[in-house]
């Protein structure tokens, strides 16, 4: 449990690196984040902000404790199709971002296939929807206009009482 503040502005954007690794029953949330954290900190060691998994074939899956998806030119958001835990924030964007005006895909994305796309973001229930700048060596354009319309997107779903 961490008793910091929750945010009140959205995150800077962050550079990633990637590692082969799979969790632990990576659908079910639970406590055994020592490797998580440990390839976290290997990347921050490296000079990134964040580490992004592929699995043993190369594909994409997940962040230490984040969804990633990837836009496409053509408006196109794709989640990887990969052994994830599901996140909240993700599970909310992929209902909400058709209605407004994007298709959402989910299919297998391979570590190649990454320069293919022209935006990455990282979703999470504490930060909602941060930018991936750079994927190892692989730089995204800055796209303002994405970037404010994704957050349109997730401040538009209306909260729920708990």
């Amino acid at each position: 449990m961490t008793t910091r503040p929750a945010p009140t502005a959205p995150p800077g954007p962050m550079r990633v690196a990637t590692t082969a690794f799979v969790r632990d029953v990576p659908e079910v949330k639970h406590t055994g984040l020592f490797a998580q954290l440990y390839h976290r900190r290997a990347a921050q060691i490296r000079g990134f902000d964040d580490v992004l998994f592929l699995d043993a074939h190369g594909h994409v899956s997940e962040g230490a404790k984040w969804n990633i998806a990837f836009a496409a030119t053509d408006g196109r958001i794709w989640w990887p199709k990969a052994d994830v835990l599901p996140g909240v924030t993700m599970r909310l964007l992929q209902t909400a971002l058709p209605s407004h005006g994007y298709t959402v895909e989910t299919a297998p994305v391979h570590r190649d296939d990454v320069p293919n796309f022209s935006h990455a973001f990282a979703t999470n229930a504490v930060a909602g929807i941060r930018t991936i700048t750079a994927i190892d060596d692989q730089s995204f354009a800055s796209n303002a206009e994405l970037e404010e319309s994704l957050r349109a997107c997730w401040t538009s779903i209306p909260s729920q009482a708990l």
